[in-house]
Formats: C-alpha cells, structure tokens, sequence
C-alpha cells in the first residue's frame, strides 16, 4: 500500500547554500545560468549592448521580487561582455 500526500498552498521560502566554484580562490557561492539563458544572451546580443540586455533580461524575469531561481536571470553584466566576446571570435 502506497500513500501519496499532495500539499498546495503557500510555498516556504528556503535558503540554499551554494558551494564556490571548483577553481575558485573565494568561498563566493557559484550558480551556473541556465542553457536558455544565454541562448537568448546570444539573441540578444547580436543586436543590444550588454548593459542593456543584462537589464532587459533581469526586468523580464521579474526583477528581485519575482524571481524563482537565480539560475533564471544572467549572474552579472561581466557574463553578457564574455558572451559577446566568444561571439566575436
């Protein structure tokens, strides 16, 4: 016999700790984007300057109240400049 609970309602909010990356130096917790999220970097890029797509992107998940997952938005500006450069060349 098998019981299977199902809850709905309010979801908890809860904190995750992150471990750093492999070869980094700080104990700065390291969260990789998602393939989706710079796939559209790209899109974007191709048309847009960082700072505005970092921008865009950011406000189109929600911004820091909506966001589910930090995985969901780019880490920082510095990551579209690195995509844009591996474009390039």
């Amino acid at each position: 016999m098998v019981a299977i609970r199902y809850e709905f309602g309010v979801r908890e909010n809860k904190t995750v700790e992150l471990p750093p990356h492999g070869n980094s130096k700080k104990q700065d917790a390291y969260s990789r984007s998602n393939f989706s999220v710079r796939s559209e970097a790209q899109s974007l890029l191709d048309r847009e300057g960082p700072k505005y797509v970092f921008d865009d992107m950011f406000e189109k998940a929600g911004g820091v109240r909506q966001l589910d997952d930090v995985q969901e938005i780019p880490r920082n500006i510095m990551q579209m400049y690195n995509i844009r450069k591996k474009m390039a060349g």
